[in-house]
């Protein structure tokens, strides 16, 4: 080859082969300026098994999202806009599975727990909390844990029968009830709290309270009944929230009526038996009722603290 270019050249004047050059730099650079190699014909060598194609346009292919759709660049980031996107996975908590390697809660998603953190359900927070009574126009909001609860009782209209006494002249007419039911267990009342609002006690009834009627209402761990007595004053019709003496002026109250627990820290062995939780009334005197039943119909709000420290 060198022979044939010697050959070739020689006997040429100088300038023609400079030109001859550099004709040969201009073709050689369009040549490659101009190379237009199909890229399914060009092959790459993939070491690491990147990629299912052989040559460069198949490759690129799987880099825009062909092929490999969830191990390529356009894949992943698929996933990811789906996730930020995806109510159903970033911001529906129902749909967020949790692990609870405590079992602390019988929901297994996200809003199951929170739902069961707040009200007390939550398996850690066991004996946190009673049971309402169904009764119409009652409503309970529970907070607190394990250790100390509070229970607060709403009473909007709520209808308690009212029977005047068997022996008229000795047995005051009496009302009664249940709200709730404390968890089984020994139970420790840590205080209690109940206020009815003006005209939040109604009485009605022709023949039974009269329109001035006088009684003592309360909270207690046993129901009122028939008994030879006039007022509560029983102990336990009252070791919740103690009596609080009550006039009615037209058959209803006129002013604010409010009673504490009179000895916080009152414990009570519901391990056989849950602790109920009960609003009681009784009238002062034969004079406040005649024989016919009649109705009390209240409004208000009964806070208890409490805690139960075990069980038999």
């Amino acid at each position: 080859m060198a022979d044939e270019m010697k050959n070739a050249i020689k006997g040429n004047p100088i300038e023609d082969i400079r030109a001859v050059a550099v004709a040969g730099d201009a073709a050689l650079a369009a040549a490659i300026l101009g190379n237009t190699e199909p890229a399914d014909t060009v092959t790459v060598a993939d070491t690491a098994n990147r990629y299912t194609g052989t040559n460069v346009e198949t490759c690129l292919a799987e880099i825009a999202g062909a092929s490999r759709t969830t191990e390529t660049v356009k894949g992943n980031n698929t996933l990811i806009t789906d996730h930020i996107a995806d109510t159903a996975d970033a911001h529906d908590a129902s749909a967020i599975s949790i692990v609870d390697s405590l079992d602390y809660f019988t929901g297994t998603d996200v809003e199951a727990a929170l739902r069961e953190s707040i009200s007390g359900t939550c398996k850690v927070s066991t004996h946190s909390f009673g049971t309402i009574e169904s009764v119409s126009g009652l409503t309970v909001k529970e907070y607190g844990d394990a250790a100390v609860h509070k229970t607060i009782l709403t009473l909007a209209g709520v209808v308690m029968d009212v029977v005047d006494g068997s022996t008229p002249t000795t047995d005051g007419a009496w009302g009664t009830k249940k709200l709730y039911t404390f968890p089984q267990g020994h139970v420790q009342i840590l205080g209690a709290h109940f206020v009815s609002p003006k005209g939040g006690m109604v009485a009605a009834g022709a023949g039974g309270l009269t329109a001035t009627a006088d009684f003592e209402i309360g909270v207690g761990t046993v129901a009122s009944g028939n008994e030879s007595v006039f007022g509560l004053n029983k102990g336990t019709q009252e070791n919740i929230v103690a009596a609080i003496t009550t006039a009615l002026t037209d058959s209803a109250t006129t002013a604010i009526k409010s009673g504490v627990t009179t000895t916080p820290g009152n414990n009570y062995d519901g391990s056989t038996t849950a602790i109920p939780v009960n609003l009681n009334m009784r009238t002062i005197d034969d004079l406040d009722s005649g024989t016919d039943a009649s109705t009390l119909t209240l409004s208000g709000t009964l806070t208890i603290r409490w805690s139960v420290l075990g069980d038999n």
